[in-house]
């Protein structure tokens, strides 16, 4: 887990999303419950997710996530499962990708929030609660595998030859 040391200040249940391998670990009382894949915010474009530690605002299922760009349009996606932990920054389903993990998120992720596969972000809003701690961070580079392996909806390894599309439909990049 991502707490180390002997100072343990934010408890044994929380969710750990390291951004670059693209995996998210949910712990309950120190045991992993979930783990998940995932496309955080898009590097190329600058919408990098940002480290650190917060907590779990609110919960909403069926609503619709809007934004702007920064050339004034504007996007909006209904999502199922919604979990905001930084501002406009959460976790949600992404039912529009194929594919999660591995390096798409440095030139086809979301707008900074954390793209999950539906049944996970369906099994997350269960697991979750309002303050629970979510810990988000980059690994040092030499830390980084570049060998990862992005995997389907399924969690199971994605074909490299299938191409993750390069157009931009609307509300993708979440």
């Amino acid at each position: 887990g991502a707490v180390h040391g002997e100072l343990n200040d934010i408890g044994n249940t929380y969710i750990e999303i390291n951004l670059t391998a693209q995996h998210m670990y949910v712990y309950q009382d120190g045991y992993i419950d979930l783990e998940s894949d995932f496309v955080s915010g898009d590097i190329k474009s600058g919408c990098m997710t940002p480290e650190g530690v917060f907590d779990i605002r609110n919960k909403k299922t069926e609503t619709v996530l809007r934004g702007s760009m920064d050339n004034g349009s504007s996007w909006e996606t209904p999502v199922h499962y919604w979990m905001p932990f930084n501002g406009g920054i959460g976790l949600h389903d992404a039912t529009w990708r194929k594919r999660f993990g591995g390096n798409i998120y440095l030139t086809n992720g979301s707008h900074g929030c954390i793209n999950l596969p539906y049944q996970n972000a369906e099994t997350l809003f269960e697991m979750v609660y309002v303050g629970m701690p979510v810990i988000c961070y980059y690994e040092l580079e030499e830390e980084n595998n570049p060998d990862d392996q992005q995997t389907d909806v399924n969690g199971n390894p994605a074909n490299p030859l299938e191409d993750e599309p390069n157009f931009i439909e609307e509300g993708e990049r979440l």
